[in-house]
């Protein structure tokens, strides 16, 4: 973001710094803090002078822009300046001083604070330090807005609306509201800054509350007017205080008050709050009686009540019981009393036609004659079950007139889960004891059991996959649990065989187990992984053809990890992992060759061993002339020998070659030395079972 300043002819006077003291000094006055750093800021530009504010210390560099695009025209400045320390950050630069005259063209203006890099840059955002309410005053009405460093050509004060409120440097009397300043200075650069706030001062509300219907207190929720960042609550008979914008408000009077973000404190608001009206209440002298009822009849009564109205007041009364059912009133020589009563409690209300809030006078409960008593030892607390397991239990339990106990689980009421007055073992569920004697009195309790620690939940099963020719290569992966936990795989036997993380990679064929396990629970879950038997493609073998028997060599061509032979009957002769074997062959015969891998083995392909002529392919010449074709002299045949010998002659009778066993085949060289072309003579023997074959070969070259 290129600040380019246009090249301004002399139209525009060098401007003093007397304004931009005069408003530095307003600033000081008006902040009891040190006054921030400004924003790079150009305030003045003409034909041949610059001056502006930056952060103390910067260093100003002045560069003459190219005219089009108004980026420096060479990375030398013209002239460099340092910014004035506080209060004032000032930069100036006049090009008088050098007695050089005007600009010769458009300038850019860079800033270098200490310890940072150079910035060609003026923000159009004004900051909060340049724009702000001049003098504030908490609890006022209005307050003056004012810009700061304060040097342009024009401003505009805009309401939140965007309605104009003022083309003057400072805001005055602003009611109110946000607002915002737009300006723009001599080389046409527009500014605007963020909303200033100006608060409207609190005011508290007073307000009248009446409980209702037998309420104690009421949460109740300050109102005010304007901008508030505390609330205080101060009671008027004790003098207590509270804090907080809802506040819990019991019968007296209150001063509440409201204190805005700035300081600002707002006269108090009466909040008084009256209880609710009381309509009788009950004659000391009544002689109350309770009756007890029995268990299978409503036999209980409460008498002898007697009230006494409040001044000016007729109320009308009523008996509720707990689930609100209303009971007649029987009057005997002024007393409010009730009969036929089962057993439970019983509220007397007074109450008017016109009044909703009745008033509670008296609560009396009938017990039963003979009843059943259950108490709970709050010594003993109740177990919950945890990790799905029928653990939990109620102990501590006392029952008084019971002969009989039945606990049974959930709405089945056929089959009790247990006859004791404790239960044990049980399993998350609404469970209920009922309690029975010989007068036909009968008690309920129905305790629920919350599972505590929720057992560990396998969600998402592992996924299988098969080993391969009892390689070692099945796994189980991505079990997905109800919770975090640890893994331990187990084998058939026992064994642990992983517990780095849920997976369980390359294992054979078999039954597993995996464990999970977390701070307080655990699960055993069974998993079995198959065995797969892919299909190897057979071996390609040929009839071999001996002269005698002896010991054979048998080579494979394909490449697998286990190679085999069979004899006729299917019986192993031999099996390794190369592809190359020596068997002894003492009867010719029918063999079989197959390629194993793990547990996998391909199709047996057949062969024969025969006996008879040696099965030697001599040739009888060949041309070593490093050509790559016919390069050497190979007896096919002789490599299914284990002893064969080779021997070579010249013409004289010398020999040139001499192999035993397996050995390089002749290549035309003896000792190192190319052979001489012509006709030389061998004796090649398979097997010392064999008898040798001699004949000529010819050397061409």
């Amino acid at each position: 973001m290129l600040q380019a300043l246009n090249h301004i002819s002399g139209i525009l006077k060098l401007r003093t710094l007397i304004l931009f003291l005069i408003l530095a000094c307003i600033a000081e006055k008006g902040n009891a803090q040190a006054d921030p750093e400004p924003h790079f800021r150009i305030t003045n530009y003409d034909s041949h002078t610059i001056n502006g504010f930056a952060p103390a210390g910067s260093t100003i560099k002045l560069y003459y822009a190219d005219s089009a695009s108004f980026t420096p025209r060479t990375g030398v400045p013209f002239a460099t300046v340092v910014t004035d320390g506080p209060p004032y950050f000032v930069w100036q630069y006049t090009r008088g001083n050098d007695h050089l005259g005007d600009f010769d063209g458009p300038v850019v203006v860079s800033m270098t604070r200490p310890g940072s890099a150079e910035v060609i840059f003026e923000s159009s955002l004004l900051g909060a330090d340049e724009v702000k309410i001049l003098n504030f005053q908490p609890c006022a009405e209005t307050q003056t807005i004012w810009m700061f460093p304060g040097a342009g050509d024009v401003f505009t004060w805009r309401d939140e609306r965007g309605d104009i409120k003022s083309h003057d440097q400072l805001l005055r009397d602003a009611p109110p509201g946000k607002y915002t300043l737009e300006y723009k200075n001599i080389a046409g650069r527009l500014y605007r800054s963020e909303p200033v706030l100006v608060e409207e001062p609190p005011r508290a509300v007073s307000d009248n509350i009446t409980l209702q219907c037998g309420e104690l207190f009421r949460e109740y929720e300050g109102q005010y007017t304007g901008t508030a960042a505390s609330f205080l609550w101060e009671n008027q008979a004790s003098g207590a205080t509270m804090t907080g914008d809802r506040v819990r408000l019991s019968p007296g009077a209150y001063n509440f008050y409201v204190t805005s973000p700035g300081g600002c404190r707002s006269d108090p608001a009466i909040i008084t709050v009256r209880a609710a009206p009381v309509l009788a209440r009950i004659d000391v002298s009544s002689n109350i009686q309770v009756t007890k009822t029995k268990c299978t009849e409503n036999t209980g009564s409460i008498t002898g009540v007697r009230v006494i109205p409040a001044p000016n007041q007729t109320p009308n009364y009523r008996w509720r019981d707990t689930v609100g059912n209303e009971y007649p009133v029987t009057d005997i020589q002024g007393t409010i009393d009730i009969y036929n009563l089962a057993a439970g409690k019983y509220t007397l209300e007074a109450y008017t036609d016109n009044n909703s809030c009745p008033t509670i006078l008296l609560e009396e409960e009938i017990e039963v004659e003979n009843g059943i008593t259950l108490t709970l030892n709050p010594e003993i607390p109740q177990v919950q079950p945890s990790c799905g397991l029928g653990n939990g239990s109620i102990t501590g339990l006392s029952a008084t007139n019971a002969t009989s106990f039945e606990w049974y689980k959930g709405d089945d009421r056929t089959t009790p889960v247990s006859r004791e007055l404790e239960l044990h073992n049980a399993s998350p569920g609404f469970y209920t004891l009922i309690l029975k004697n010989e007068f036909g009195c009968t008690h309920e309790y129905s305790p629920h059991f919350f599972e505590i620690f929720p057992a560990v939940e396998l969600l998402t099963p592992p996924v299988m996959k098969s080993d391969t020719c009892s390689l070692g290569k099945g796994s189980l992966t991505g079990p997905v649990f109800n919770t975090s936990v640890t893994y331990i795989w187990r084998n058939e036997a026992g064994e642990e065989v992983g517990n780095r993380n849920s997976d369980l990679l390359n294992v054979p064929a078999g039954n597993y187990t995996l464990t999970a396990s977390n701070s307080k629970c655990q699960n055993t879950f069974p998993f079995t992984i198959g065995n797969t038997q892919t299909n190897i493609v057979p071996p390609l073998m040929e009839d071999i053809l001996i002269c005698a028997p002896s010991s054979v060599n048998i080579s494979f061509k394909e490449t697998a990890e286990i190679y085999r032979i069979y004899n006729a009957s299917g019986t192993l002769l031999s099996q390794s992992s190369s592809k190359d074997f020596r068997i002894r062959v003492d009867q010719p015969g029918i063999y079989y060759a197959a390629l194993g891998r793990g547990s996998c083995e391909s199709p047996r392909t057949m062969f024969s061993i025969g006996f008879g002529s040696s099965g030697l392919q001599i040739p009888t010449a060949f041309s070593p002339n490093g050509d790559g074709i016919n390069d050497n002299w190979m007896i096919k045949g002789i490599e299914v020998y284990t002893t064969p010998e080779v021997k070579l002659f010249n013409r004289q009778g010398m020999m040139v070659f001499h192999s035993f066993g397996r050995s390089q085949p002749f290549d035309g060289k003896s000792k190192g030395a190319d052979l001489p072309v012509g006709v030389y003579y061998y004796m090649v023997r398979p097997s010392i079972e064999c008898p040798p074959q001699n004949g000529s070969l010819t050397l061409i070259r």
